[in-house]
């Protein structure tokens, strides 16, 4: 897991030259996740490590199994995960505290890795469980990991 610790100071300008008093964000606490951390992500069905050089670890997990799922707990006000948009991509449905969310395609063109495939943002502080299930069967969800937010 990979921690770093931040804050913001913003002020607004308008175009009449004037200027807003400048403000700060809460420290905001953002940690990185890979999926080879296997005791932090749980996976129900046949998710397969592959070598995959551009992931943010050089690997990543796969399944092209409709209803295998991988789930993820955490803490904070904000997640996003990482994974993969590829031609051999399918849909995934999102859930965080057992709502669906958002259903995905992964499918593309052109390969991308890296790729922040689901954002929540606006949580309330708290514990927090994602889940992502593939949904069509011979069409693969790349995993690559997590990112949360925590503000302080």
């Amino acid at each position: 897991v990979t921690t770093s610790t931040m804050k913001f100071r913003v002020r607004a300008d308008g175009s009449n030259g004037l200027s807003s008093t400048w403000r700060e964000t809460p420290l905001l606490t953002l940690s990185y996740t890979p999926e080879t951390i296997l005791t932090a992500v749980s996976y129900n069905g046949a998710w397969n490590q592959f070598v995959l050089p551009s992931a943010i670890n050089g690997s990543a997990r796969r399944t092209t199994n409709a209803n295998d799922r991988a789930g993820f707990d955490f803490a904070g006000v904000s997640v996003v995960v990482v994974g993969a948009k590829r031609s051999t991509g399918g849909t995934a449905d999102f859930h965080v505290d057992n709502r669906l969310v958002e259903s995905v395609d992964s499918a593309s063109v052109t390969d991308v890795t890296r790729y922040p495939v689901f954002i929540q943002n606006d949580l309330a502080a708290g514990r927090r469980r994602i889940e992502i299930f593939n949904r069509v069967a011979g069409r693969e969800f790349v995993l690559d990991g997590f990112v949360t937010m925590s503000a302080q």
